[in-house]
């Protein structure tokens, strides 16, 4: 139960910006974790990516990689598509603030075949990582591809909104 309390109290300082804050406490909650449940489970994962997610916002692009490379390690001994895909998404753009192009694109792809297979591509994370693969033919000045890439984030997104409102409207 501490661990999981560190957790959301990590969660709660990353979204208030407190990012030092946040890979500190995510970090304890990681550690507490690894000698509870063994350096393979879950929850160390879960943890480590939301180290990651506040190195990242810290600029500490090396250091977050490191924390998402473990996290995909475990998802992927855990057999858990969902979040490896999460991560592989993660990891992608860190490539791509770093100018890793090829390297983003190959996460992206696995990504993204990861996600179709698992949950299908009408939804948000889809959208997402299609998103991503167009950052990265925006920065390559791939434009076509570009621009593909982002209609297609756009029509997925769109049609998420759109089912989501009229699920809301059928609750009323």
């Amino acid at each position: 139960a501490i661990a999981e309390v560190h957790e959301l109290y990590g969660s709660v300082l990353h979204e208030q910006a407190r990012y030092r804050q946040a890979v500190q406490v995510f970090d304890r909650a990681k550690r507490i974790y690894r000698t509870r449940l063994g350096p393979e489970s879950w929850a160390v994962a879960r943890a480590a990516v939301g180290v990651g997610m506040a190195q990242d916002e810290l600029g500490q692009l090396d250091s977050a990689a490191a924390e998402y490379s473990a996290a995909l390690k475990i998802y992927e001994t855990c057999k858990d598509t969902l979040n490896a895909a999460r991560c592989m998404n993660n990891l992608a753009v860190l490539h791509r603030k770093q100018g890793n192009y090829a390297k983003a694109q190959a996460f992206l792809a696995k990504a993204k075949t990861f996600i179709s297979n698992k949950i299908g591509e009408k939804n948000m994370e889809f959208a997402g990582i299609v998103r991503n693969m167009g950052s990265v033919h925006f920065e390559l000045e791939a434009w076509e591809e570009a621009q593909r890439d982002f209609e297609l984030s756009l029509k997925i997104v769109r049609s998420c909104t759109n089912e989501s409102i009229d699920a809301a409207r059928n609750m009323l």
